[in-house]
């Protein structure tokens, strides 16, 4: 199992996360299929090992392949992100599988927009380049795809900032996979992108669009019993936030709505050019209505859940819309049917716990193990010298000058009688403090803080420029900061960097041979 106290992202440039260790994956996956053979029961008559049958064969693997999985949206994803499907891949090959990534195209982007980093007259600016205009808060598999112009004028873009590292980049070959003619939207022409950068390092997945796979008897399933199911996935989250001292009633997520008759499902109602609302289910005289937020999204009849194409009729065209898992209901059926390991990045394997509650709760069986893999890489920036050292002395240095002249005016010959005038007067004060009449006479610590105050005034003005210089040098130290953060960010695109160090995270990833 995970030790989840390990799941920590790997500081320095270059670092790997794999856990459990790399040698204990054959056997984890080994073990999982024993646990899925195992599983009594299944989902509305069938057992699990016809459930896994039949999704397998709707991601076109065979029922007896090993099947090493991972996924994400199909956005601009860090080197860290990258390392879990190279992972996939070579674990796949160990073990004679097939490596699937879902593409979970059924998400809104975070953003439509590539950030480039270029140094430019020693700076370091981050030029936000758009790939979509419009389209925020759409999930990806309503956005279109690129046309040829644009596809042509953004790379030309991307390749005048980058400059003399654009050729050393792989962003040729991801233009190349993303510029190919296909019809799969946005979505397929990241896809395509990321793959042709992966074909450098002959690392080969096969993507799996959620949008065009997901389905069957599970969530058929949560929908005939969509009362029991919100009542064990709401459980499973309070677990949660008790075991992790979480407070807040909507963190991670909320929980799922209960109200009346109407049951809230972690499934989205999708439509395009509209943004995606929560669904709804209620049930009355053998029929159950769909509810997109509160607005009516279709209704099918009790025992028509157990048609399959219907209910895949409903899930991809009802009224117009389209019913897509939240991230929880994905993973759990990824997990329990469509792989016999699934890889995760550190913020999915830590949120998956709550899938394992619910898989204990809802389906009385023993949830699957499950691997986690990340790393950290960064651009070759230009960074300073400075230290978190050097701020914080800067810092105190600009409150000294104020708070404490005696550490910059001493060698004023006319600062000496003030300095030891302030002396007196802090002495003052602290007499006044240390006694209680004294701490009572507001009239005589006024007047004291007046003269220190006074006094600060007069020393400042024996050399006004000190102020702004302390200022000044905080300001600069300040800026090489925030340089050296944009420089040292770990989530730029992983095709931004040199294929040569790419290439490096791929040799410190274990081979193949090595599980």
């Amino acid at each position: 199992m995970l030790n989840f106290q390990a799941l920590r992202t790997p500081a320095h440039d270059g670092a790997i996360l794999i856990e459990p260790a790399a040698q204990k994956l054959r056997a984890l996956a080994a073990e999982n299929r024993s646990r899925f053979a195992s599983y009594p029961g299944g989902i509305a008559g069938a057992d699990w090992a016809t459930l896994r049958r039949q999704t397998r064969a709707a991601i076109g693997v065979d029922g007896g392949t090993p099947v090493i999985m991972t996924g994400h949206q199909p956005e601009f994803i860090h080197p860290g992100v990258w390392a879990k499907y190279i992972v996939a891949d070579r674990l796949a090959r160990a073990l004679k599988g097939a490596a699937v990534n879902l593409v979970v195209d059924n998400d809104v982007p975070k953003t439509l927009a590539l950030a480039v980093p270029v140094v430019t007259a020693g700076e370091i600016v981050v030029h936000q380049v758009p790939f979509v205009e419009k389209g925020a808060g759409l999930p990806y598999e309503f956005l279109p795809g690129l046309d040829a112009r644009t596809s042509r004028q953004i790379r030309e873009r991307i390749a005048g900032l980058l400059a003399d590292a654009y050729d050393a980049s792989a962003m040729p070959a991801f233009f190349e996979g993303f510029c190919t003619p296909h019809d799969g939207g946005l979505a397929g022409q990241m896809a395509a992108g990321r793959a042709a950068v992966e074909r450098l390092f002959d690392v080969h997945l096969r993507d799996v669009r959620v949008g065009r796979v997901w389905g069957g008897p599970m969530p058929a399933d949560w929908i005939r019993r969509a009362r029991e199911f919100a009542a064990s996935y709401n459980q499973a989250l309070a677990e949660y936030r008790r075991e992790e001292g979480i407070r807040e009633a909507d963190r991670p997520i909320p929980d799922l709505h209960i109200a009346g008759s109407r049951v809230e499902l972690p499934l989205w109602v999708c439509a395009t050019g509209s943004p995606r609302q929560r669904l709804y289910v209620e049930q009355a005289a053998g029929q159950i209505r769909f509810f997109a937020g509160t607005e009516p999204a279709g209704t099918i009849a009790t025992d028509e859940l157990n048609d399959g194409e219907r209910f895949a009729r409903l899930l991809h065209a009802a009224g117009g819309r389209v019913i897509r898992p939240r991230a929880l209901a994905l993973t759990l059926w990824a997990r329990l049917l469509a792989c016999d390991l699934f890889v995760h990045g550190i913020g999915g394997a830590k949120y998956d716990r709550i899938t394992d509650r619910i898989i204990r709760s809802y389906y009385g069986i023993e949830p699957p193990a499950m691997a986690c893999v990340s790393a950290t890489l960064r651009l070759p920036l230009p960074r300073s010298p400075v230290s978190r050292a050097d701020l914080f002395a800067a810092r105190r240095r600009v409150r000294d000058v104020r708070y404490q002249p005696e550490r910059w005016a001493t060698d004023i010959p006319e600062a000496l009688p003030l300095l030891a005038a302030r002396l007196h007067a802090i002495e003052q004060s602290e007499s006044l403090r240390r006694d209680a009449d004294g701490r009572r006479d507001h009239s005589a610590r006024r007047e004291v803080f007046e003269r220190l105050r006074g006094l600060n005034a007069q020393l400042l003005a024996l050399r006004p420029s000190v102020v702004d210089e302390a200022r000044a040098e905080l300001e600069r130290i300040e800026h090489m900061v925030r340089q050296d953060r944009i420089a040292t960010g770990r989530e730029y695109f992983f095709a931004l960097f040199p294929r040569a160090k790419l290439a490096q995270l791929c040799d410190t990833l274990p081979a193949a041979g090595d599980f």
